[in-house]
């Protein structure tokens, strides 16, 4: 649930959840009774509650996740034919040209060193993760800040190596920037 509500969240289109998703109700929400609520009274009941509620607050506060969803100037692919390890990634840009990266993995096979393409060389900080235990997950997260390399992959001049959690979607974005170490051309 986890991985498919944010890969929902952050691909690109308006967003749409019925009354129940967010505390995993089990049967179909009906107009002539209340919700489960009592469901909220088991642990991981409680904890996907928490996960949509950061979720949707990751997604209001992120502007590439919504200002330019309907155009692919706010949608550019890193990874998507990964069938291999059944993991998914992509950039969302916003109208300032900021972005984030996100990465989904269907499975549940966790992975310590997998690398990433990335658009940029600098450091990158984990935003949000789905694994987090807070939510139920894991907690296979990235604690500390990934620096670049400028290793090809993906199509992208850089990358990073990262911890890639089970059944779960990484939000990542990069904090600082390095100048580009490509030699300019100049004519005379």
């Amino acid at each position: 649930v986890r991985a498919f509500m944010g890969y929902a969240m952050t691909h690109p289109g308006k967003k749409l959840t019925f009354m129940g998703t967010e505390i995993g109700q089990f049967k179909e929400a009906c107009c002539d009774e209340q919700l489960e609520w009592f469901l909220l009274d088991y642990d991981m009941h409680a904890k996907l509650q928490r996960y949509i509620s950061e979720l949707n607050q990751t997604y209001l506060t992120t502007p590439a996740l919504w200002q330019i969803d309907g155009s692919w100037e706010g949608f550019r692919w890193i990874e998507p034919n990964n069938r291999d390890q059944s993991i998914i990634s992509y950039r969302r840009v916003d109208k300032s040209k900021n972005e984030v990266i996100v990465l989904i993995n269907f499975t549940p096979v966790a992975y310590e060193d997998y690398r990433l393409g990335v658009p940029d060389a600098g450091l990158y900080k984990e935003i949000f993760n789905s694994d987090d235990e807070r939510f139920g997950g894991s907690g296979v997260i990235n604690r500390v800040e990934m620096k670049s390399e400028s290793k090809p992959w993906n199509y992208c001049e850089n990358s990073i190596v990262m911890r890639v959690p089970p059944l779960a979607v990484t939000i990542l974005k990069c904090v600082g920037k390095t100048p580009s170490k490509r030699k300019t051309v100049t004519t005379s």
